[in-house]
């Protein structure tokens, strides 16, 4: 074939696979870096989930001073509002929504028997959220939008706990300013 024919037979030989091109799926691929982003969204997303319906149960059978009904609701809207971000990340990686319709309450609800015991169990269960996104500040994930929630989400979660210590009469522990320093419930 002459270099001329050669050619004028290139853009008809490349229409096929131009046309492949545009039908190929745009859903990041999996490898194992986001393999390993998707499961901390999935772990988290269902932690969250089961964060608000601890506090559905919680405010349904225990909590009755209003100063406890608008913290209750104030760290159940936050949750909320953490699932919707997780959700939508999960969406991005073409993965399915953790349903809160499905989702249960942590187990140790029911050991709550009043509204204090509720209170130390929220303390409880945020030192755990805290803790949880604490270890994934210091095992970041690869995923910019991931590590980026992870940042914009601990410090909520820890304030809540901090929050929750004033509360109950404690000492606020912020003398070092580590998690790791910060007393266990």
């Amino acid at each position: 074939m002459k270099r001329r024919d050669f050619l004028k037979f290139l853009p008809a030989a490349a229409a096929p696979i131009a046309l492949a091109a545009c039908n190929t799926p745009v859903a990041p691929t999996a490898n194992p870096q986001t393999t390993s982003d998707v499961a901390l969204v999935s772990e988290a997303a269902v932690m969250e989930s089961r964060a608000i319906k601890s506090y559905d149960a919680a405010l349904d059978l225990f909590i009755r001073s209003e100063a406890a009904i608008q913290i209750a609701r104030l760290y159940r809207a936050h949750h909320l509002g953490h699932l919707n971000e997780l959700n939508a990340l999960l969406a991005q990686f073409s993965q399915p929504r953790v349903s809160l319709e499905t989702a249960t309450p942590f187990p140790q609800v029911g050991r709550v028997t009043d509204e204090a015991s509720a209170v130390r169990l929220a303390l409880e269960l945020e030192y755990e959220a805290a803790a949880a996104y604490n270890n994934w500040v210091n095992n970041p994930p690869t995923t910019p939008e991931v590590r980026r929630f992870i940042a914009n989400t601990y410090p909520i979660e820890l304030a809540h706990y901090i929050e929750l210590r004033s509360v109950l009469g404690l000492t606020p522990p912020i003398a070092s300013g580590a998690f790791e320093s910060l007393p266990k419930p």
